[in-house]
């Protein structure tokens, strides 16, 4: 079984309770009874998909959250798998026995006895604990009542009609240190929620995620859940699922009043400084209001100093905190306990009843008050259980002890005679007896908390997936905003690192909408990747991957890459890069070229950007110019020298200063003629010696000496994808019929009738081979005729090529799912040496990094990726062989296919996102979606070519425009058409944002994102998604009058056409011919084209219906008339081309 590790990305998939809990003040907790299995299911499913149970460590907008756990009996009863029912049992029998079983095991005996627990703890009926936590008990009575009128509740569970097992926190106010803080306070007069252990995702007291989460390795190194001995389905079951325990524990808080001003009293006399609030600072280990007892202390420290962590080797001897004290036993820390891994646990509790007061009437100070604890942990034997059973009730640990008191605050209390031993810095030892219980146990439950994709799996159970949610409301809002039938298309445009803005675009975008079809080229090719692998992982239940993308900005911006100065002996030269600069790694052949590169960014001007790259020249080639001018010099002086050595030695008069200024001329030309002619040699070598063999870039994306985590092009595409699917970097990678298969595609009238109708999530991206000369489109078709549909199109790949390309364990799973080359059509040559090595590209099977990277090969940046096609040029089929294309970067072909997903008239929208310079006719405009239909028909201007201030700007203007000319016609012209225009957002960026500047400043990128992206997708919202909007409706008004448009200028004289006769045989006749003569010849009679050979009847038939139908389409145009109740200005065109 592979090894699974934590990462931020999977957050997404845990409860919030487990994983971090929550700041609110109130929480109301339902341990329910399953009286309906199906029905149960049904509610579960509406809490998962409606969006009402919170994951992930963020808070959300909502005041009010809920969460889940199930007992044992619970799982069971909802059809949960015995298989993985058969492993929590061995692996955890205190789950499976239940915490009424296992109370004895943790002292609960006497006034603690499940005999005297309380309602609902009193019986064997759990199967299901709701805890529900909002900020004020207004908003948690409105989702208690939310949830229990929720369809079907009372027909799934019994146990609503009690009022819930309520808590809420006594007293607050702002932290003076971090005012978005609140100080809270429990009974006992102690301040809560100072030292939170937490996994290695969050800052604070750090553990491993195996300690809170099951399926991940814990402190100790060990992946208890994932063994070898469990099941790799139950394994993923239970991962990212913690163990919940609900114990409500009553707090006698009257009993320790009295019992502390009764010892007071009685030290008083040797000791003037005792109070209540020393003494139960030294059987807690904190002072009142946080701060950890020193050794030496009497009374609080002024002004206080909370210390949330405490550590016991500044308190060898307990002078402080003694070794007895409550803190020191539930987190022993360094302290020696047996055995010595510590035992952490995750509390997440709340107190309950009113705040004491002894001031207050009898019987207000016994009132029921105490703690509803609740903590989460990955093993309850070996966490919970222990420090309870162990820690709580055995003897302290730690060598001056003289008593044998249980925990003097929480313990049983049950030996007579036990002391509490109070060691003191000046002076001799305290020691307390006489304890009563100052707290007893109301009622325990143990129940796991599932991950997200458990959840889902769980609401399917014996169920058919349709019917997981009782009822739809198409308005109603999934955990992520987006509801489960509204779907979206969307395209990117190419470009580098301007792409940045689709992070955050389409993470606001999926708060409304589901993404169906994505597609893009170039820096949009990966963002179309990294989008379906989100959409991926959310519709296996969970929304992490779309919350990472909207961080990968700030990830990108990251240039604190400082963070292990063992590993990075270099770190100073790369300290303040950013992490996206960081990730163009040039050969050590083009490290001089990409240095001349990097000086030309971020200038303001023509002349600082050409002096900048002639600086960096010179500085880069010093060595070949110093070497070159010495040779020059050398044969410029040699004459001169000679002749004044000649001079002198025939006593001749020797040449004066003046005679010397042409030779120091001549050696200032010498420097010079040495620069140029040094500078010049060296890029021409180098791009002859190093960039050439380097697949035609500076950076290829992935080092020679790469492992599987190196910081490159290519390790980072790899590893955000994974993450994005939820996956681990050593994961099988994403594929695209991991895409295809995934749940949730559009079912009923939403199904998609076109070719990609079988896909659930339908990933297209762009790459240019620059052989053919033409673009590609990943996935490659797979043809349902080999040898005659397959258009030519079949690539193969030399995995010990793409091993310069890509991590090793990519290329191998290449191998694992190609075949080797051999020939499916007559026109293909037969294998044999030319072949040798050389496997087929899959289609389905493609990891989607792969063809994101082939998309994405920005020309003499990134290095264009070796991959082999048939070359069928040789007319002798004896002749052809398999011939090496490079593919380049999609953007050069079709920069923005905005055409990609159109259909006639759409089932959802097709968004796309542009990205232009910013106008100096409005240079104020960041972000702009036309709002009526007409607007953005209008060119786009490019003023490079008239608005330079010198003829060399115009010049340069000039050669630019013609290059962008030639690269975005098709673009440029599809933008202005009806029913494109008013769905494509334009986003104007500033000259020296995105392009190719992989130098941005960490501002330029994070504004990049907070500018441009999210205003983006709030731009298609209002317009397509808000209620009462009309953008939708309108859009399709437009899409529908469109085609009518296009529709009746293209059969305009088509019958006429047909039964054209002149030079010709009218098509009907051809029709009827075609059953006893061939209407096309064909060269094979082995494997005969369609139509190669004369037609059967019915597909005669079949062609003179839809000939008669298109004559009858003609005549229904022009019987309705032309009113023109829509103008589509540019006028579309129906015209026949390529499928890319």
């Amino acid at each position: 079984m592979s090894a699974v590790t934590w990462s931020q990305a999977r957050a997404g998939e845990v409860q919030r309770l487990a994983l971090t809990g929550y700041d609110s003040d109130c929480a109301r907790h339902f341990v329910l009874t399953v009286i309906n299995d199906a029905q149960a299911r049904r509610y579960l499913a509406g809490l998962l998909h409606r969006g009402v149970l919170t994951f992930g460590g963020r808070r959300t907008r909502e005041s009010a959250s809920v969460n889940i756990g199930f007992t044992y009996r619970g799982l069971g009863k909802l059809g949960v798998p015995a298989q993985h029912l058969r492993v929590l049992k061995e692996k955890s029998p205190a789950f499976a026995e239940g915490a009424r079983l296992r109370a004895p095991r943790l002292g609960d005996a006497g006034d603690s006895a499940v005999e005297r627990w309380d309602a609902p703890f009193a019986s064997d009926d759990a199967d299901v604990w709701i805890a529900v936590h909002a900020d004020n008990p207004a908003e948690l009575d409105r989702k208690v009542a939310e949830l229990r009128t929720r369809a079907g509740a009372d027909l799934a569970f019994a146990g609503w009609g009690a009022k819930g097992l309520s808590a809420c926190h006594l007293t607050h106010q702002p932290d003076p240190e971090n005012p978005r803080k609140k100080i809270r306070y429990v009974h006992f007069g102690l301040r809560d929620n100072i030292a939170r252990p937490v996994i290695d995702a969050h800052a604070g007291e750090r553990h491993k995620a195996g300690e809170l989460l099951l399926g991940y390795p814990n402190d100790s190194g060990f992946n208890f859940w994932s063994d070898q001995d469990t099941p790799e389905e139950t394994a993923a079951f239970l991962r990212n699922a913690s163990f919940g325990v609900l114990r409500k524990v009553a707090q006698h808080e009257e009993r320790l009043d009295d019992y502390l001003h009764k010892q007071v009293t009685a030290l008083q006399g040797k000791y003037g400084y005792v109070n209540a609030d020393f003494l139960k600072a030294k059987m807690s280990g904190r002072w009142p209001d946080g701060a950890v007892v020193q050794p030496g202390e009497t009374a609080p420290p002024h002004p206080m100093q909370v210390n949330p962590v405490f550590d016991p080797q500044a308190d060898k001897h307990g002078f402080g905190c003694p070794f007895g004290a409550h803190i020191r036993r539930t987190n022993p820390r360094t302290d020696p306990v047996q055995p010595k891994r510590a035992r952490t646990i995750f509390r997440r509790g709340m107190p309950y009843g009113p705040k004491y007061d002894p001031q207050d009437s009898p019987q207000t100070r016994d009132a029921d008050r105490g703690l509803m604890g609740v903590f989460f942990c990955a093993s309850i034997e070996d966490q919970f259980e222990l420090v309870v059973s162990e820690w709580m009730e055995k003897n302290p640990m730690g060598p001056r002890t003289g008593g044998r008191a249980k925990d003097p605050l929480v313990g049983r209390h049950d030996e007579p005679g036990a002391r509490f031993h109070i060691p003191l810095k000046n002076g001799p030892a305290i020691n307390l007896d006489g304890f009563t219980p100052f707290v007893s146990t109301r009622g325990m439950l143990y129940a796991l908390f599932p991950g997200r994709q458990a959840l889902a799996a769980m609401t399917s159970l014996d169920t058919p997936e349709d019917e997981a949610v009782p009822t739809r409301d198409p308005h109603a809002v999934n955990a992520g905003g987006a509801p489960a039938d509204r779907y979206c298309d969307i395209v990117m445009e190419g470009g580098v690192t301007s792409g940045i803005i689709y992070a955050t675009a389409v993470a606001t975008l999926s708060k409304r909408y589901r993404f169906k079809n994505i597609g893009g080229s170039s820096i949009g090719a990966f963002a179309a990747a990294l989008t379906a692998a989100a959409e991926y992982q959310r519709r296996k239940g969970s929304d992490a991957g779309f919350d990472a993308l909207k961080m990968l900005p700030d990830k990108l911006a990251d240039d604190d890459d400082d963070k292990d100065k063992d590993k990075d002996k270099d770190k100073d030269k790369d300290k303040g890069r950013t992490l996206l600069q960081r990730l163009f790694v040039p050969q050590k052949g083009t490290r001089r070229l990409f240095q001349i590169f990097l000086a030309t960014l971020e200038r303001k001007s023509g002349k600082t950007l050409v002096l900048a790259g002639v600086m960096a020249a010179v500085r880069q080639y010093v060595w070949l110019a110093a070497l070159v001018f010495l040779v020059l010099l050398a044969v410029v002086l040699a004459g001169p020298l000679l002749s004044a050595l000649w001079a002198n030695e025939r006593d001749l008069r020797t040449p004066g200063v003046l005679l010397l200024l042409p030779w120091f001329a001549a050696a200032v030309l010498t420097l010079g003629v040495s620069v140029v002619v040094a500078v010049l040699a060296g890029i021409v070598w180098d791009f002859a010696r190093h960039v050439v063999p380097n697949g035609f870039g500076l950076c290829r994306g992935w080092p020679d000496d790469a492992s599987a985590q190196s910081l490159d092009l290519a390790g980072f595409l790899h590893a955000s994808i994974q993450g994005a699917a939820g996956r681990e970097i050593d994961d099988m990678p994403l594929t695209f019929r991991d895409l295809w298969n995934a749940p949730g595609a559009p079912s009923g009238s939403l199904q998609d009738p076109r070719g990609g109708g079988g896909r659930s999530i339908n990933l297209e991206v762009y790459s240019s081979n620059l052989a053919h000369g033409r673009p590609y489109r990943f996935p490659l078709d797979e043809p349902k005729q080999p040898g005659q549909d397959e258009d030519m199109g079949r690539l193969f790949f030399c995995p010990e090529e793409l091993e310069r390309y890509f991590p090793s364990g990519l290329v191998r799973y290449l191998e694992m799912k190609s075949r080797p080359y051999a020939p499916v059509s007559e026109a293909d040559p037969p294998a044999g040496a030319h072949s040798e090595g050389l496997r087929e590209l899959p289609a389905a099977d493609l990891p989607i990094v792969v063809a994101a990277r082939l998309a994405m090969s920005f020309p003499l940046l990134i290095s264009a990726v070796p991959l082999w096609a048939i070359d069928h040029e040789p007319k002798c089929r004896q002749a052809r062989k398999l011939a090496r294309c490079w593919m380049s970067d999609g953007g050069l072909c079709s920069n923005f296919p905005i055409h990609l997903f159109d259909n006639t008239v759409p089932r959802w929208p097709t968004f796309g996102i542009s990205l232009n310079l910013r106008s100096e006719a409005r240079p104020e405009r960041k972000v702009w979606l036309p709002d009526l239909h007409h607007e953005g028909r209008g060119d786009t201007w490019d003023r490079r070519a008239v608005n330079g201030k010198t003829a060399f700007k115009r010049l340069g203007g000039f050669l630019i425009s013609l290059w962008v000319t030639t690269w975005h016609w098709n673009d440029s012209t599809m933008m202005r058409m009806p029913g494109v225009r008013d769905r494509v957002v334009r986003v104007y960026l500033l000259p020296e944002e995105g392009g190719v500047n992989i130098c941005m400043t960490r501002k330029k990128i994070l504004a990049l994102a907070e500018d441009y992206g999210a205003p983006a997708a709030r731009a298609f919202i209002e317009k397509f998604a808000d209620p009462g909007s009309p953008g939708w409706a309108e859009h399709r008004w437009v899409r529908f009058n469109s085609l009518l448009v296009a529709l009746r200028k293209r059969v305009e004289g088509l019958q006429q056409a047909a039964q054209l006769d002149h030079h010709t045989v009218p098509l009907a006749i051809q029709i009827k011919r075609s059953t006893g003569h061939a209407p096309l010849r064909g060269a094979s009679k082995r494997k005969p084209w369609p139509s190669t050979e004369p037609l059967c009847g019915c597909q005669q038939q079949e062609l003179q219906d839809l000939l008669t139908a298109l004559y009858r389409l003609e005549r229904a145009f022009a019987m309705a008339g032309d009113t023109q109740p829509f103008i589509a200005a540019p006028r579309p065109s129906l015209r026949m081309r390529h499928p890319t």
